[in-house]
């Protein structure tokens, strides 16, 4: 996913080249979260016109922004 600040995997790839990481949600309650891993809901930062929006109430708007559309499959199987 390339997002170090939110993947554990990514986190420790980004810790081990000596990455930044950029975070782009941070917890809705107060605290330094820089130095740490965070893969909650959260607030937006560093999101352009998302930012100080609630993540979990712009993902659909986010998608569209981007240029993304929904698809559902379905695989029925007896």
């Amino acid at each position: 996913m390339a997002v170090p600040a939110h993947d554990e995997r990514d986190f420790e790839f980004a810790q081990k080249f000596h990455l930044p990481k950029i975070v782009v949600i941070k917890p809705e309650y107060s605290g330094d979260n820089n130095s740490k891993i965070y893969t909650g809901e959260g607030i937006l930062e560093n999101s352009g016109p998302f930012d100080g929006r609630k993540s979990r109430e712009v993902k659909d708007k986010i998608a569209l922004y981007v240029g993304a559309r929904k698809k559902i499959n379905y695989k029925l199987r007896d």
